[in-house]
């Protein structure tokens, strides 16, 4: 609520609007100007020692020297830190039983080619995360065990829907063509080596509020190419197909329509996985007559590109919490400046569902209007899903009670 927060923005917006009392030493209440389904979400932000931040500036706390030595009431805590490592030890204060181990500590490596190298040098004894290239040579080590878990993310291309350099976006064939021209089992299959599970729903799987029914655009390159005929999208004269592949070469073979050509920029950051996403579905584009060009961005993709909107199409992962509410990537009032509704979607129906389902409490009455929300998002397509991706970790068999 301090002026100088430099957080989340939407954090900033919700809790400028709630009254917060101390009842006692061991209450606090919260009053909210209406009902808000989602606020118990919103209260899982750590809680910030007063007697070591109170005298600190809200704008100073990212860089404040307790980010290095934080306070806390577990197992362990923080001993030393470094770049190349952090240290924890038993906390001697903790309320429960000692911990078994003394001492935790975490290896900090350049690549994930020297965190394979520690590992059969006997320096660690586990490796945080497995990237899908390394799957098959950690599965090579008999003694490593594997240990796979759903993000709570999913991965998309943003398709900017109110820039008027590509104004094909905004029509919703097109959109469905681009879903059903993408084979994204084939890159789950091959890009991540099995490790994500294809995405249909803004809204995470086996979780109350997803619609396992709502549609699936399964890979149908077929399909496609007629929802582009149907729009009046269709190939220069030039164009030759063969064996379901795009002959010619440079600009030949990209379908147009009263001069526009179906054609973008497709931007994603340096990731060498989202570059060969990226890649891949561009190939796969083409034989649909529809050229992306891919750029690379090392650094600053969100503030530089999608905060002022400045990008046709974007590859990106996304991040989501633990209630389903859309409200802050599919809202309309979500659409500009730091808002998190990149790609532009409007949908006054949508709108009413989302703001509906954040006033009631009743879990059943907000699956059925989310549920519906799905379907909305999925006739429109407002963006191109592509995978739920698995985070996979490994570690040594020695280690027990993982």
């Amino acid at each position: 609520r301090d002026p100088g927060y430099r957080g989340a923005p939407y954090l900033d917006e919700l809790w400028r609007s709630v009254e917060v009392v101390k009842v006692n030493s061991h209450t606090v209440r919260f009053s909210l100007r209406g009902p808000f389904a989602p606020f118990l979400d919103y209260t899982t932000i750590g809680i910030l020692p007063a007697h070591l931040l109170a005298e600190v500036p809200a704008e100073s706390l990212p860089n404040d020297p307790f980010n290095q030595r934080p306070v806390g009431t577990g197992l362990f805590q923080l001993e030393e830190v470094s770049a190349e490592h952090a240290l924890l030890k038993g906390n001697p204060l903790f309320y429960g039983p000692k911990p078994y181990l003394n001492k935790i500590e975490f290896r900090f490596y350049p690549n994930h080619e020297s965190v394979l190298s520690a590992y059969e040098l006997g320096e660690v004894q586990g490796i945080s995360r497995v990237l899908p290239e390394d799957l098959p040579e950690v599965k090579g080590h008999s003694g490593l065990k594997l240990f796979s878990a759903r993000l709570t993310g999913y991965t998309l291309i943003f398709l900017n829907l109110k820039d008027p350099a590509v104004p094909f976006f905004q029509e919703e064939l097109v959109r469905q063509a681009l879903i059903y021209a993408i084979d994204r089992q084939k890159l789950v299959d091959r890009v991540l080596k099995g490790q994500g599970l294809v995405a249909h729903s803004p809204i995470l799987p086996e979780t109350w509020a997803c619609d396992n029914a709502v549609e699936k655009y399964a890979y149908n390159l077929e399909l496609a190419r007629t929802l582009l005929i149907r729009a009046g999208w269709h190939n220069p004269t030039h164009l030759s197909a063969k064996r379901g592949e795009i002959s010619g070469e440079d600009d030949e073979g990209v379908r147009e329509k009263a001069g526009v050509r179906l054609a973008f920029t497709l931007l994603t950051d340096d990731d060498p996985l989202h570059v060969e996403l990226a890649e891949e579905i561009a190939r796969q584009w083409e034989a649909l007559g529809v050229k992306a060009m891919l750029r690379t961005i090392s650094s600053g993709l969100v503030r530089e590109f999608l905060y002022p909107r400045k990008f046709e199409a974007v590859l990106i992962d996304l991040e989501l919490h633990g209630d389903p509410d859309p409200y802050p990537l599919w809202h309309s009032t979500q659409t500009n400046g730091e808002g998190q509704n990149y790609a532009g979607f409007v949908s006054y129906e949508a709108d009413k569902l989302i703001e509906e389902a954040r006033c009631t409490t009743d879990s059943e009455k907000r699956a059925e209007l989310y549920h519906r929300f799905q379907e909305i998002f999925a006739d429109e397509v407002p963006s191109l899903l592509l995978y739920y991706p698995i985070y996979t970790y490994a570690v040594d068999e020695k280690v027990k009670g993982v």
